[in-house]
């Protein structure tokens, strides 16, 4: 029987990570390379004219006329304002929602508007697009409010003469580019001032900001540590300048620059690819990381590619291993449980790195989500890849992957299942790493389990964004606290957030049978937990249940530990030593353990968040086993079993 076995002995594996200097795209292509080879204006646009009604007819009908339907639905809508105090409600309640929605309410309708004209032709749209991008110019930012820290010169209202780019602001950039070049003569019709407009507007707010400051953190200069922002940015700004800088040297520096500030981000990544920020960020981080490439391919008539480096792999391969059973994914960190990744995105990143499986999964995704008869999601760009790239995706062979089981050495996340290729039965995942991953819990050691593709023990995920979830008050909101993960409170005390709070001695090993995987997570905990060692060791038999072993070392005994337990199934007591979790779809698995280690308490943990609710309805239940023992050295066993 061929055994794989795998002992990462080191607890920081992950810092070292963030100090590779690979630079892909810099260290292989000289700026005077890109040079040689970077288009001089929109040749790399392979897209029908805005006039080439052949081109457009040629999609399909329903498609059109859906695209048709959803403008005429917005020919009467009425533009607003965003007033100053939308923004200021984000300083003074930490409410983000009500400037987003009033920006919101004027991206969404010139989208719909937009998408409307290029599928009809007639000009039937064109007063109310030009309506829409009016009222965006008006806005005072194309961004969050929540992001004005990026001003230097302070948060609460944007400063038009510190023009920041944050999320919003770079995609909103982006579209309005798109809009410019496919309407634009169609605008000089009307008034020669509304392309102008566009083209000051972008220049002021995006273009010469990028060019000219090397401070917005997430571009990573002078060695911040940046996250998805990076590659959404970057690749949001990158169509940008290709679609709307005319001048040739800047045209070169903005990409190049864009190219250095791309490498900053893989830079920060493990050889193993994984995303620390988990699945429902991927489609922000690896795949805008893709797109950008996909880009910078197009621009450079495919002399910059680099989709044959196994890292680039690697980050595509990442969102199948997590994926449990569609839509339930590993989240861990401030991902979702249910996660729909762009299928379109997930089947062309496979075709570019020439992974039959990961197409096959894009394929998969495309049935479910009705690829092709509905709206198409993404960036504006992949819209317009997928919209004329139908037929590849919709004619690969479906397959959702389901591997057995996997593991990520430099992130410490493992996953592993009854069976190869089926949902059935029991999946099982965990983690290591440390407390200062992006979007990071406190959850070193916690893990996920899933029976029949259904939650069982849970990492209840994030709620709504609020100020408070990106303040020194983070951790006082539940869903981040290591009492409410799968983990330990030692000593009244829960883990701590900082890179040093640490999994150390991880060992993972798998096989036919069973899948083992250990971890010392003392290093999680501050001094006030008082403990030496607490190795927490998981043992998946296929086929029939996890096993949880606690090895602990004490300094003091100040009170009883207990074992949390967070779960979507109902639990109730249904013996000495046994908790019975009913699941939805009315199976049931018993959670087994000595009754002379614990007590048991079960608490209802009611959910009011919208974001919560939406993932796990309105309660989630915590199992609390709380030990019997002032002993500081000991071993417990938790099973949970069909």
């Amino acid at each position: 029987m061929l055994l794989l076995v795998v002992a990462i002995l080191f607890s920081h594996s992950l810092i070292a990570a963030e100090k590779q200097e690979r630079n892909l795209l810099t260290s292989k292509y000289s700026r005077e390379f890109v040079e040689g080879c970077l288009d001089k204006g929109t040749g790399w646009v392979t897209y029908p004219a805005y006039h080439d009604r052949k081109g457009w007819e040629s999609l399909p009908d329903d498609l059109r006329s859906m695209y048709i339907r959803e403008g005429e639905e917005n020919l009467g809508h009425e533009w607003q304002n965003i007033p100053p105090t939308a923004y200021l409600e984000y300083n003074r309640s930490g409410n983000r929602r009500l400037q987003e929605g009033y920006l919101g309410r004027i991206t969404g309708p010139l989208g719909s508007l937009f998408m409307a004209e290029l599928m009809e032709g007639k000009g039937r749209f064109i007063d109310q697009i030009i309506n829409g991008v009016w009222a965006l110019c008006e806005s005072s930012f194309w961004g969050s409010t929540a992001h004005l820290s990026l001003q230097r010169t302070g948060t609460g209202l944007p400063n038009i003469q510190e023009p920041a780019i944050d999320l919003s602001a770079s995609r909103n950039a982006h579209f309005l580019s798109w809009v410019y070049y496919f309407l634009h003569e169609e605008f000089d019709k009307v008034h020669p001032f509304v392309s102008q407009r566009i083209e000051y507007e972008i220049n002021r707010r995006i273009l010469e900001p990028f060019y000219t400051r090397e401070d917005f953190w997430w571009m990573g200069f002078g060695n911040r540590t940046v996250n998805n922002w990076n590659p959404y940015c970057n690749g949001h700004v990158l169509a940008t300048i290709m679609l709307m800088e005319k001048d040739g040297k800047k045209r070169l520096e903005g990409v190049y620059k864009a190219m250095a500030s791309l490498d900053k981000f893989t830079n920060g990544y493990g050889d193993d690819g994984g995303c620390d920020e988990g699945p429902s960020y991927w489609g922000m981080a690896g795949a805008s990381n893709f797109e950008s490439l996909l880009l910078l391919k197009k621009f450079t008539n495919g002399k910059v590619d680099i989709f044959d480096d196994p890292l680039i792999k690697n980050m595509a391969k990442y969102i199948y291993l997590v994926d449990i059973s569609y839509p339930w994914f590993i989240n861990f960190a401030d991902a979702v449980p249910k996660t729909s990744p762009n299928a379109w995105l997930v089947y062309k990143y496979g075709e570019s790195i020439s992974d039959p499986l990961m197409m096959g999964f894009g394929s998969f995704l495309g049935k479910e989500q009705e690829f092709g008869q509905k709206r198409l999601s993404g960036t504006t760009f992949i819209i317009f890849e997928s919209l004329f790239d139908l037929a590849g995706i919709q004619k690969y062979p479906p397959q959702e992957p389901l591997l057995r089981d996997f593991w990520l050495p430099d992130l410490q996340v493992m996953g592993a299942r009854d069976q190869n290729g089926s949902a059935g039965g029991f999946f099982f995942a965990a983690k290591g790493g440390h407390n200062n991953e992006s979007h990071n819990h406190n959850d070193v050691g916690s893990f996920l389990l899933y029976y029949n593709g259904k939650p069982v023990l849970v990492d209840a995920g994030v709620g709504t964004y609020t100020a408070q979830t990106f303040s020194s008050q983070r951790y006082d909101i539940w869903t981040m606290q290591s009492g409410y993960h799968n983990l330990p409170t030692i000593n009244g005390v829960m883990q701590q957030a900082g890179q040093q709070f640490a999994a150390s001695g991880v060992k993972y090993q798998s096989d036919d049978k069973k899948v083992s995987y250990s971890l010392d997570i003392a290093g999680a905990y501050p001094d006030g937990a008082q403990v030496s060692s607490w190795v927490r060791s998981y043992t998946l038999t296929r086929g029939k249940g996890l096993e949880i072993a606690d090895r602990y070392q004490m300094k003091a005994f100040k009170e009883p530990f207990i074992c949390n337990f967070l779960t979507a199934a109902v639990p109730i007591v249904a013996a000495k030593g046994t908790v019975e979790l009913s699941l939805e779809s009315g199976e049931k698995l018993n959670m087994r353990f000595k009754d002379t280690d614990f007590e048991v308490r079960i608490e209802t943990v009611e959910q009011t968040d919208p974001r919560l609710i939406s993932n796990w309805g309105e309660k989630l239940y915590r199992i609390q086993l709380v030990s019997k023992s002032a002993r500081i050295t000991g071993n417990t066993l938790v099973s949970v079993t069909r």
